[in-house]
């Protein structure tokens, strides 16, 4: 039930915080993977929050909502009180982990807290801007990471978290739009758009941003097709696009994620 209300099942947006350590080729050197780790856990603290704020708010909709419905809030498993205070100690939690590494970093934190805050209680209605709002946060959690373990990371990195969020989020209102029979002729396009620019984005990185080692070019066959099956699940209607934090429920997806990180690491480490 708790688990329930924290969406810890969503906490794996907070692994592109491990993007900069990675791509440095800093994984193994002393300290830093601590860091990292721990940045990790203050960013999924304070997404919790952020959650349990956002189902306080929308507890009434939610309760009419086929899916969303059943949540620990809108069933009333959990009470709004205890839920409150709950994300009252998560948010301080998140920002005295952050604080551990070194004061300035309860900056992204906070950036998170505010960014989702305005997200939920401003922009969430507004089309476009909402997804954008979500990709910002992407860009917020890569720069803790890279803050955290003090290592600079590459501008088409903070480029293609942003476009990988956008995909995501179109994906999850086209399929939203859909459920509820409501108008999608306009998130057909844009999700075609994004797609393109992902994948283009990536296949840009692999050869120009990795120059001196070629070898991440093989990386773009398993790239190109964990975006075309998600694509592809996106299209079908399947529950995945609604609910992102099922996508490794996918065996293809899974697979092939596995695949591609080991892929990576061999080559960033190994060549």
């Amino acid at each position: 039930m708790i688990l329930n209300l924290l969406r810890a099942r969503q906490w794996y947006k907070n692994i592109v915080v491990f993007i900069p350590i990675v791509f440095a080729k800093a994984f193994f050197i002393q300290g830093k993977l601590e860091n990292a780790v721990i940045a990790f856990i203050s960013l999924c603290l304070i997404s919790s929050c952020n959650y349990i704020i956002n189902d306080i708010k929308d507890i009434e909709a939610d309760r009419k909502h086929p899916e969303k419905r059943h949540r620990a809030l809108a069933s009333g498993r959990i009470s709004i009180f205890n839920a409150e205070i709950i994300a009252f100690s998560l948010f301080a939690g998140s920002l005295y982990i952050a604080y551990s590494i070194m004061p300035a970093l309860v900056i992204w934190p906070l950036a998170l807290f505010s960014s989702t805050l305005c997200y939920t209680l401003l922009l969430k209605k507004i089309p476009v801007i909402d997804v954008q709002m979500l990709a910002l946060n992407f860009i917020i959690r890569t720069t803790m990471g890279s803050v955290a373990v003090n290592v600079p990371t590459s501008a088409w990195l903070y480029l293609l978290a942003f476009l990988l969020a956008l995909f995501l989020g179109f994906g999850k209102r086209y399929s939203e739009a859909e459920l509820i029979k409501d108008k999608k002729e306009f998130y057909e396009p844009v999700l075609i758009i994004t797609v393109s620019c992902l994948l283009g984005s990536y296949f840009f990185y692999t050869f120009m941003a990795n120059a001196e080692n070629s070898y991440m070019m093989l990386t773009i066959p398993l790239t190109t097709f964990i975006v075309f099956r998600y694509f592809y699940l996106i299209k079908t209607g399947n529950r995945i696009a609604r609910q992102t934090e099922l996508i490794f429920s996918d065996r293809q997806i899974l697979f092939s994620i596995i695949v591609w990180a080991l892929l990576c690491f061999t080559i960033l480490y190994k060549f």
